[in-house]
């Protein structure tokens, strides 16, 4: 307990606002949860998550500082942690995959460190059994299940469409990441909605790839005479030849998908993209690689 109380006599000075807030409220002998996450929305999927778990779960978003994300703050925390002072099954860090593995960017390996199975976890959010589960709960109340079923059959195929579409933007966010250093590329700006439409739960590509390639690159504030056309093309080649298109599209754009889709589909119930966020949140099916990193680090908790 000494060590504990100065650890945070030592850093309340130097810490940043989330660990902190953590040092205030971590309790040694307590049998409760502290997690650390990326973003705001990733507070309600990992609350979700630890629904069934009875034990407290206090879940705390790692601030953005200058021009570091949260996912590379929440991975300097782990790093600076002094585990000989806190337990690591009590203390857990949650990060999105990205394109780590394509990029070569490295992420820890250790028992309190989960990696989404995706880029992020919208990915595992977006899924057949959530939009049956929206559908019925929400956009479609009164269908038959025909009906449903028949909307979830052009949901697969939707999917499989866009994310084939999408793998175009990817390769060049990879060409961005690995071959142009410097570049610092905005990817939350590209929008989506002038390059893609509904019709009929089908989505279609709008424009000519040429035109798709200067908008997206106008979108991300990235110069367009970066682009190289044989290096993208190689990316977007590898990127679906390894099928990657169906694990690795960023999580705002597979969203933005699952949103249009189901608004589409039910051409009567509407709802803004953050409200639809929250609904598909509290539906999804739990990832088993997630399902297995709470129960280990519950039970080494509880036995130890």
């Amino acid at each position: 307990m000494c060590a504990y109380v100065d650890n945070l006599a030592n850093q309340a000075n130097t810490a940043s606002t989330s660990y902190l807030s953590f040092l205030q409220k971590y309790a040694p002998t307590s049998n409760d949860f502290y997690a650390f996450v990326e973003g705001k929305t990733d507070i309600a999927y990992y609350g979700h998550c630890f629904n069934n778990i009875p034990k407290k779960i206090e879940i705390i978003q790692v601030e953005k500082v200058a021009d570091k994300g949260g996912k590379e703050n929440v991975l300097k925390l782990y790093n600076e942690m002094d585990w000989n002072v806190f337990k690591k099954n009590k203390v857990l860090f949650f990060v999105d995959r990205d394109l780590s593995e394509i990029v070569k960017e490295n992420i820890p390996t250790d028992v309190n460190v989960y990696i989404t199975d995706g880029y992020s976890i919208e990915n595992s959010i977006t899924s057949e059994h959530t939009c049956r589960r929206l559908l019925r709960e929400i956009f479609m109340r009164d269908a038959e299940k025909s009906e449903i079923n028949n909307i979830l059959t052009k949901f697969t195929q939707a999917e499989q469409s866009f994310c084939k579409h999408m793998s175009l933007t990817m390769a060049n966010i990879i060409f961005w990441k690995k071959d142009c250093n410097g570049v610092k590329a905005n990817y939350n700006n590209i929008k989506l909605k002038g390059l893609y439409e509904f019709a009929d739960c089908k989505i279609n590509q709008i424009i000519d790839d040429e035109e798709y390639q200067k908008l997206i690159y106008k979108h991300a504030n990235v110069d367009y005479k970066y682009y190289n056309k044989e290096a993208v093309h190689k990316n977007h080649q590898e990127f679906i030849d390894k099928k990657h298109h169906y694990k690795y599209i960023r999580g705002k754009y597979i969203m933005w998908f699952f949103w249009m889709f189901c608004k589409t589909a039910s051409k009567s119930r509407t709802m803004d993209e953050h409200e639809f966020r929250d609904h598909a949140t509290t539906r999804a099916v739990i990832p088993d690689s997630l399902k297995s990193f709470i129960e280990f680090n519950t039970n080494c908790l509880v036995n130890h």
